[in-house]
């Protein structure tokens, strides 16, 4: 059974998963990475990769969330302003397409391209199952990365009027292109 999530425009299709016996396990993987190994979880910070390589990957989903608003709303020190001295109202004009839709494509793309590796971990399992149990578990790292972006920006007292709007747009917005990725296929 084809999976639904590879008729997304931009994603390839599932390629097979590599021998098992030629696969590294996650103590391997860390054990490398702190003997110096490089790899480009190196540049998100040492705590970031040991936690990527912990739990699958859904740390990183949350982090890529927090930073997407960030991008959008960022703070800093003097007078509110953020990287290279920009405001949260000039982010709109950095270049950066913040509208609800343009993140959400960015949360979902960034979400369902773990899926090639999730399959490789689950090779040989019901694809089904595989399938379903991805789903759940990016469901789950969206919901804590939406949860963890607005208690920041809470905190930061940001969370209000448009600002609070146009972050329950986006997540209706993620959880609809999530329900038609995971659609079952019509036949």
């Amino acid at each position: 059974m084809a999976n639904p999530i590879s008729n997304l425009p931009g994603l390839s299709p599932v390629k097979k998963a590599q021998d098992p016996q030629k696969t590294t396990s996650a103590d391997e993987r860390r054990s490398a990475y702190l003997r110096g190994g490089a790899g480009p979880a190196r540049a998100h910070g040492e705590d970031l990769a040991l936690s990527i390589l912990e739990d699958g990957g859904l740390a990183l989903l949350r982090k890529e969330l927090e930073e997407s608003l960030r991008d959008v709303f960022p703070s800093g020190e003097e007078g509110g302003a953020g990287p290279e001295g920009k405001k949260p109202e000039d982010s709109f004009s950095i270049g950066l397409d913040t509208s609800p839709e343009a993140v959400a494509e960015r949360v979902l793309g960034f979400a369902l391209g773990f899926f090639p590796n999730y399959k490789a971990r689950n090779a040989g399992q019901d694809e089904t199952e595989t399938l379903n149990r991805f789903e759940a578990e990016i469901r789950r790292g969206i919901e804590d990365g939406f949860r963890r972006a607005k208690d920041a920006l809470a905190g930061l007292g940001m969370l209000q009027g448009e600002t609070s709007d146009r972050i329950e747009e986006t997540y209706g917005l993620v959880q609809d292109k999530l329900a038609a990725a995971f659609a079952p296929e019509e036949e």
